[in-house]
């Protein structure tokens, strides 16, 4: 089972923030439901890292994105033209 924590820690421009932990999610993953309400062209972005390198997808509105996120903070940014969901699932592969 996904474990989620609010943690402190030092964001990409060098100042201390809260951050959502997922931990242990290799066979679950984190959703963010109801993101959108209105057809139309969405761009979503966030600061990753992790633990130890692994794969990551995320489903950005019924399309698949698979990135590579390393130990340091680094920012994906997906765009979509049409949306088939409304939510985004974010599924590490590892449990790190």
């Amino acid at each position: 089972m996904a474990e989620l924590n609010i943690i402190s820690d030092v964001t990409p421009d060098g100042t201390m923030d809260d951050f959502l932990e997922i931990t242990n999610c290799s066979e679950s993953n984190y959703r963010l439901a109801d993101v959108i309400t209105m057809p139309g062209q969405y761009t979503f972005s966030v600061w990753v890292k992790s633990a130890v390198a692994m794969d990551v997808s995320f489903y950005v509105l019924g399309n698949l994105y698979t990135e590579n996120i390393q130990t340091e903070w680094s920012k994906v940014v997906f765009t979509v033209d049409e949306s088939s969901t409304t939510y985004i699932d974010i599924c590490p592969s590892s449990d790190d």
